[in-house]
């Protein structure tokens, strides 16, 4: 993807408690480190797989933040360090962006995440495809040797395919994961999902109420935000130069249910209160914060209403125009998950 431009969220959030909160390292964090990480690229093995990441310069000799970017189907582990190792150097988290297990699909690699097509409809990863939740649990195990993590600050970014498995971390690892933001691919599953073509969905049970960072755009043809028809999009097909159709959530399929209903299945079970604090950040930027949640669950979403199915300020030759903005998404990701940590 490439980056068309950036602007700080947090220069636009100042006045915000979400900004006052900061990143800096608590003096507790900063105790002497177990291991003494090289800085810079970083590579490692889980398993048969090579896992790929980057240590900043200002991270060493302290405890820091981990966050695992998650890239979407077709994608790669390469690709999202390329795109998102500057938030880390600019931020002083560590960064490991694995690669999912299923595929070649279209010229990348997708996510097995658990009661779902990887994509389309009815299209499921082969019967030994690898635990992917086993599997970044493994991850984490592996990073938090090799570099100085603060285990109460390990976070999961990812977008389309990886916002899907960023979800799915929430449901099965509430326990070891602070804060997810899903960019584009918020999901919530629950068995009552078989009656939307999806035979093998699994609840979504966390033992906490995770708190949830969402960034979506208003116009995704692809994981639509409504439930019902948008109609045509203010992107064209590369293919034929018609309008992309932002259509209705079709059953069976990865995306069988809108975007809406699942921010709004994380909003009831988190207890947040159904009506959100909206603030304006930008003419075309609306931050809805969804309050007074359970034990800490927070919930936000960030709506781009000029966005498509993109990381916001990042273009796709897939999909042109649909991630042009004045923000930085996996800097606009940092922003709103670098203020939770596990409760004690």
């Amino acid at each position: 993807m490439k980056k068309c431009c950036s602007r700080p969220l947090s220069a636009f959030l100042a006045t915000l408690a979400l900004a006052m909160t900061g990143s800096a390292v608590t003096e507790a964090q900063a105790q002497e480190c177990p291991v003494s990480p090289a800085t810079g690229l970083i590579a490692f093995e889980v398993g048969v797989s090579t896992v790929l990441g980057h240590i900043p310069e200002t991270a060493a000799g302290k405890r820091v933040p981990l966050v695992l970017n998650l890239h979407p189907s077709g994608g790669s582990g390469l690709r999202s360090l390329e795109d998102s190792r500057h938030v880390a150097d600019e931020n002083g988290f560590v960064l490991v962006t694995p690669t999912g297990d299923v595929g070649p699909i279209f010229g990348g690699w997708t996510w097995n995440v658990p009661g779902v097509p990887t994509f389309g409809e009815g299209n499921y990863p082969a019967e030994d495809a690898r635990n992917e939740v086993e599997f970044l649990s493994q991850v984490i195990d592996k990073a938090s040797e090799i570099a100085c993590i603060d285990p109460k600050r390990i976070y999961v970014m990812g977008f389309s395919g990886g916002a899907r498995m960023a979800s799915r971390m929430a449901c099965d690892m509430a326990d070891r994961i602070a804060a997810i933001a899903p960019i584009g691919g918020i999901r919530f599953s629950k068995p009552s999902d078989t009656g939307l073509g999806l035979p093998n969905a699994q609840a979504c049970t966390p033992s906490r109420p995770v708190p949830v960072m969402a960034l979506h755009g208003h116009w995704d043809p692809t994981n639509v935000w409504y439930d019902s028809e948008l109609g045509e999009t203010p992107f064209l097909n590369p293919s034929d130069g018609s309008k992309r159709v932002a259509a209705a959530p079709k059953p069976g399929t990865s995306w069988s249910y809108s975007g809406e209903a699942a921010l709004a299945r994380w909003v009831e079970h988190n207890g947040c209160s159904l009506e959100p604090k909206i603030t304006d950040i930008a003419d075309d930027v609306q931050q809805r914060d969804y309050q007074d949640c359970r034990d800490g669950g927070d919930v936000t979403l960030m709506f781009f209403e000029d966005g498509g199915h993109a990381v916001p300020g990042y273009d796709t030759a897939w999909g042109p125009g649909q991630g042009i903005s004045d923000f930085d998404g996996y800097a606009v990701a940092w922003d709103l998950l670098k203020s939770h940590s596990l409760p004690e």
